[in-house]
């Protein structure tokens, strides 16, 4: 949300990671703090915190924060092991879905469509064909 301009900091965003890193909720947490603190190279989760909000707060400062589709566009980024069995414990959902390696990351890609902005007449639920049943819908519910 700090990329998108919504807010200037992480931390003003609720819902987001660096939340729930900093100060991991007791209930329903969504990262396995200690794996990443332990993949990142650290022992101490106050050391891996204390520097983690420093390299965020760097970013921001130096503006050099930028999209990273691997993430944005992503079902899954991880391993080869956790993309396989991620994929599997997904069963239809990812069907069509193929693994991608890409500078030793996996990721299932989501299909670009999910992503397209664009709803001209022929993409859009709500078209020229569907206005007459608005219409009598709306003055059939005011009667």
């Amino acid at each position: 949300m700090v990329r998108a301009g919504v807010v200037k900091h992480p931390s003003k965003w609720g819902f987001c990671g660096y939340n729930e890193i900093l100060d991991p909720p007791e209930r329903y947490t969504l990262i396995d703090n200690d794996r990443l603190v332990a993949f990142c190279g650290y022992s101490d989760h106050k050391k891996f915190q204390i520097d983690y909000k420093a390299l965020i707060d760097d970013e921001i400062k130096k503006n050099t924060l930028k999209r990273k589709p691997y993430w944005t566009e992503s079902i899954a980024v991880g391993n080869q092991n956790f993309i396989e069995d991620m994929k599997v414990s997904l069963g239809a959902l990812a069907r069509g879905r193929k693994i991608k390696a890409d500078d030793e990351k996996y990721i299932i890609q989501e299909h670009l469509a999910s992503y397209n902005a664009v709803f001209d007449a022929k993409k859009c639920n709500l078209s020229a064909q569907n206005s007459y049943y608005w219409k009598t819908f709306h003055e059939n519910s005011n009667t």
